[in-house]
């Protein structure tokens, strides 16, 4: 094959993927971090023109060494935009992010370059790499200094995709990462001064090309200080917060008496066993502390990381006391990164889990299961988090048969019992927030949807009314969950062309048991329990019941600090507080 001909499979094949490339930026997000962003593939002629130019030094170079046949670069408003950008595009790379379908080579990184043109981009370094070695520990990574002063990210990788015609050959990407003044000096740069420097494009010769060169310089300058007072002017319209996910609180399993216990069965040595004591210390201290607890919570989390250590991991053997060690060690670390609530420290808590599910001593522990599922939910990676609490509740169940009428000290290694009771009241209530979580995602007009959704929502948490003390505060939240699904059927159920597999009697007699319960064993009224009888009265037509928890719901959010939610959330619960009080419908059940 001639160059020419290779030059026209690799600019038509890249052509045809940068849909997918542009769809997998809009699904995961990545597109509304950005202030900017753009794709290109190289065309036939600057193909054949880039191998004639890298020939003069390397005489070997060929089309096939060319790794931006298709370039696409983020523009970041802000220098600390950077650090999301790179975190969201690997884990696109390293497909932890849950989108799907998926345009990149699992892990296929060639090459990651850190250009750092001046000292304005040294504070960011240790965040990025901080970020690539959680994410993409093995890639092969390198910073390089620019003397003209470019500062970017450049990231080497592989697309799913053979080229025709060319064996074994995937298409190349390179992606750039920049901020917006970055960008706009860049290209000014490129057009003027690496014209200058490069000697390329000599048919448009570039007037005064000292002089030029030396304002490129200073205007350098510019575009740094833009880039730091932008910042400035950040923090101080935002404050200096930490990124926050979903706030739900992630409940430990109270089973360290049947742990130390397996501990000194399987001969752990008595100083580790003295140091999990005292990083569980930490734990139960930060829990106790509640929402001032997040130094504490890293604490103890680095208290569990550095026992870790100790216990050495060896696929081809089965040395009990070190496998079990070692998993309740990352378990630990795992959660008290997870109770912080802070997107950093989640995404750290997923890699543990993801990291346990690969190794083959642990790939049948259903409680692993549910905690990578609770860190992709407070991700907002809902399908997925839906999909690996499922595999949780059946691996529990398939577990569970053999041992039903066995003692709580026969249960295996990978379920203890303590594990088997939290999982059991946890995980059906777990699948069914996801499962609504979902709804709330869906746009208007999949009614349908959402109706199978609330019904599978509500039958998969019932299941966890058997395994909650009577009259707990456990089992109040359950049937106000159940309302709640129960309501979301019931409000579609009547809708034209509404296809359910329930009749709409059955499912009010589901709304008038759960919401009698509720209205027996109330105590304390908080801002979802009224939002829920709001809506339930409301549905029922008994209008001055709903008007009475409508004005709570206003009241509350108006009032309160409410930790729960954020301003969205409260702006929505009180508008449709409002249209209760004067009277006016408030459609079907989100």
């Amino acid at each position: 094959m001639t160059d020419s001909y290779i030059a026209l499979q690799l600019q038509t094949t890249g052509s045809k993927l940068e849909p997918n490339v542009l769809q997998l930026l809009r699904d995961s997000k990545l597109s509304d971090l950005c202030y900017a962003y753009k794709i290109r593939t190289k065309s036939e002629s600057k193909l054949l023109s880039k191998v004639e130019i890298k020939r003069v030094e390397k005489h070997a170079y060929s089309l096939t060494d060319i790794t931006d046949v298709i370039g696409i670069r983020l523009v970041a408003l802000f220098k600390n935009d950077m650090v999301d950008l790179l975190e969201g595009i690997l884990s696109a790379i390293n497909h932890s992010n849950g989108v799907h379908p998926n345009p990149f080579i699992q892990d296929k990184i060639e090459e990651i370059i850190i250009y750092k043109g001046t000292s304005a981009f040294d504070d960011l370094t240790p965040k990025l790499l901080e970020v690539i070695k959680r994410l993409s520990p093995s890639a092969i990574l390198s910073e390089k200094h620019s003397k003209e002063g470019y500062s970017s990210i450049h990231i080497v990788s592989r697309l799913d995709t053979p080229v025709p015609k060319l064996t074994d050959y995937f298409m190349p990407i390179e992606i750039q990462i920049r901020t917006v003044f970055e960008d706009a000096w860049g290209e000014i740069d490129h057009k003027y001064g690496y014209v200058i420097r490069s000697g390329k494009d000599t048919g448009k010769p570039i007037n005064n090309p000292e002089s030029v060169l030396a304002h490129l310089k200073v205007l350098k300058k510019f575009a740094d200080a833009c880039n730091e007072y932008a910042d400035c002017i950040r923090t101080e319209a935002v404050g200096s917060t930490v990124t926050v996910v979903s706030p739900r609180k992630v409940i430990s399993v109270a089973s360290d008496t049947y742990i130390l216990t397996r501990f000194a069965q399987l001969h752990v040595a008595d100083n580790l066993i003295d140091k999990y004591k005292a990083a569980r210390d930490l734990k139960d201290k930060a829990i106790a502390s509640g929402q001032s607890s997040q130094t504490l919570f890293l604490d103890a989390a680095e208290a569990f990381r550095e026992l870790a250590e100790s216990f050495s991991l060896d696929q081809s053997k089965n040395d009990r006391g070190e496998i079990l060690g070692y998993y309740y060690v990352r378990m630990n670390e795992a959660i008290c990164l997870m109770s912080t609530n802070d997107r950093e420290h989640v995404i750290a808590a997923r890699n543990i889990y993801k990291n346990l599910e690969d190794h083959t001593h642990y790939s049948n522990f259903p409680l692993l299961k549910m905690r990578h599922a609770q860190a992709l939910g407070k991700l907002g990676v809902v399908d997925e988090a839906i999909s690996l609490m499922d595999s949780s509740g059946k691996l529990l169940q398939s577990i569970f048969e053999p041992y039903i009428n066995k003692q709580e000290g026969d249960w295996p290694d990978n379920l203890p019992y303590t594990d088997y009771l939290h999982m059991a009241k946890t995980q059906p209530k777990l699948l069914g927030y996801y499962l609504w979580s979902k709804i709330k995602s869906l746009d208007e007009g999949n009614e349908q949807v959402k109706c199978n959704l609330f019904l599978q929502a509500y039958n998969v948490t019932i299941d966890a009314l058997a395994h909650v003390e009577t009259d707990s505060p456990e089992e109040l939240s359950l049937h106000n969950n159940l309302l709640y699904y129960a309501m979301g059927c019931l409000s579609r159920a009547e809708l034209p062309k509404m296809i359910t597999s329930i009749s709409t009697e059955v499912l009010r007699q589901y709304v008038d048991s759960h919401l009698g319960y509720i209205e027996t064993h109330l105590g304390k009224v908080t801002i979802f329990t009224a939002d829920t009888l709001m809506k339930a009265y409301w549905l029922l037509n008994r209008k001055v019941d709903a008007t009475k928890y409508a004005k709570f719901v206003i009241d509350n959010c108006v009032q309160e600090s409410l930790a729960d939610l954020d301003n969205a959330e409260k702006l929505s619960l009180i508008r449709i507080a409002n249209r209760v009080i004067n009277n006016h419908d408030i459609g079907v059940i989100n």
